[in-house]
């Protein structure tokens, strides 16, 4: 299996100033330790932003209408799809409870297993 989280594709793709970030929801981590330890370099200097949603219901509707649309993002309102593509689906909602409640946990356990402190945000803080 070829990884894209390689030393090398880091310095490809940081900034100038060599800042580089991502995004991994809880259930990637262990992947990710498993690539780098957290002894490696890329966490030992890291900082940590855990981005977490206080309304998991929104989230997990505004997920679900995601993979019904393969609309992840709309830059304006004109290329957002029309609700008529969408299909209210209660079991893959709570699905998607239950996973983002999994994934948060699953980041606290490692902040704490490691001695990280995040810098905590909430999305609702942000918009």
């Amino acid at each position: 299996m070829r990884t894209l989280w390689t030393t090398e594709n880091l310095r490809d793709q940081s900034t100038s100033s060599r800042h580089w970030g991502m995004r991994c929801f809880g259930w990637l981590i262990y992947e990710l330790e498993r690539i780098w330890p957290p002894e490696a370099v890329p966490f030992r200097q890291s900082r940590f932003i855990a981005l977490t949603r206080e309304d998991l219901v929104a989230q997990a509707v505004s997920y679900v209408k995601a993979t019904q649309s393969h609309y992840w993002f709309t830059p304006n309102d004109e290329e957002r799809p029309d609700d008529s593509v969408f299909t209210y689906d209660a079991e893959r909602i709570q699905h998607f409870i239950d996973k983002h409640r999994e994934s948060n946990a699953t980041w606290d356990a490692y902040f704490i297993a490691h001695g990280i402190t995040p810098h905590r945000i909430t999305y609702e803080t942000l918009f």
